[in-house]
């Protein structure tokens, strides 16, 4: 048996959708914007939702709407893609790194605080690894503005009210709800999220002023089919919620994972090693089996100031884990990597 770690579907649904686009020629501008952005609105409870192309350009707009240039912003040395650091330099803008809680791989307190005393920093954009919530709570408490960076925690954020300033959303594809790809960007802020609205696009603007607005809007035909997604809401929190609950219960015995808060609904799960040599050994057995795992996290900075940080890009990894995996495949990965994992694990100890 095979079982791909990431799996994307265009099932019927989606292409009725693309082909009602299609018909009506609703490929650029078109309702399903604003039907999209209602959508997130109220799944969010939030008063302001811009929609955009993509999750770069979401914390790309997220940083100009805070009116930030030449400025330190703090964000955590490793994460699962580039896109944090190169929106904060496409800002012109600086980016200053700190270590990681090693339950979650999200920003550490004490971490924060002591880069804090050195670093005259203006924002903070905190991510919310593989669905792990963030302490915004406690975050907001240094009087800076947070950007809560949640491109893979939609399920677990849309159970919270955050006090974060702002929060920017992503939808490619590999993310727990699809618009082909897309991003957003939301708050409750009136200040900020008139802003937005101003700076999302320039359709609007009657007059060159010395005011900065991009062509940053969703397509109209992305906008549906993440509308057509999200109709799948209480679904997938309902099968990854289950998914998740089986995991931790069959694996907690013979495997740590990242994200022990059962409150928090992930959206991938990482096992995490005693050691680097156990990791590989296991990554390679499990491949072999069928189960296809790999590294997610990827250093942002040098980690020699970091020692939290290198150690979860040494010992973690990710298991399939997707709201269309059938019962067959999670009893397959269930029993074969406890056995490699025990196997493993004996051989480290004898």
């Amino acid at each position: 048996m095979r079982i791909d770690r990431i799996k994307t579907e265009i099932n019927n649904s989606t292409r009725k959708v693309i082909n009602t686009s299609l018909k009506h020629s609703e490929l650029v501008k078109g309702k399903s914007i604003e039907k999209f952005e209602e959508r997130i609105r109220v799944l969010l409870r939030k008063k302001y939702c811009v929609s955009t192309v993509n999750g770069f350009s979401a914390l790309f707009l997220a940083i100009k709407t805070l009116d930030l240039f030449s400025s330190k912003i703090v964000l955590p040395a490793i994460s699962t893609c580039f896109a944090i650091p190169n929106a904060i330099l496409a800002t012109n803008n600086i980016p200053v790194y700190c270590d990681v809680d090693l339950n979650t791989g999200n920003l550490d307190l004490k971490s924060l605080k002591e880069t804090l005393k050195t670093e005259k920093v203006d924002a903070i954009i905190s991510p919310n690894h593989f669905g792990i919530l963030s302490d915004i709570e406690n975050i907001k408490k240094f009087s800076i503005p947070v950007i809560e960076d949640c491109a893979q925690s939609f399920l677990s954020s849309a159970q919270i009210d955050s006090k974060a300033d702002i929060q920017i959303f992503s939808f490619y594809p590999t993310k727990e709800f699809s618009a082909i790809d897309g991003g957003a960007v939301v708050t409750n802020n009136d200040f900020l999220g008139k802003k937005l609205v101003q700076k999302i696009n320039y359709r609007q603007q009657d007059k060159c002023d010395k005011e900065a607005r991009f062509n940053f809007q969703i397509l109209a035909i992305h906008a549906a089919v993440g509308l057509n997604s999200l109709s799948n809401f209480e679904q997938k929190k309902k099968s990854i919620s289950k998914i998740s609950g089986i995991y931790r219960e069959r694996f907690k015995k013979v495997c740590r994972f990242l994200g022990q808060d059962t409150k928090d609904i992930l959206y991938k799960f990482m096992l995490y090693f005693p050691n680097k040599g156990m990791k590989y050994c296991s990554m390679d057995s499990l491949n072999k089996s069928g189960i296809e795992c790999a590294e997610e996290f990827i250093a942002l900075t040098d980690l020699k100031n970091f020692p939290v940080a290198k150690k979860l890009i040494d010992q973690t990894c990710s298991i399939p884990f997707r709201d269309n995996l059938i019962e067959d495949e999670i009893e397959y990965i269930c029993k074969n990597a406890k056995y490699i994992i025990r196997e493993i694990n004996y051989e480290r100890l004898s």
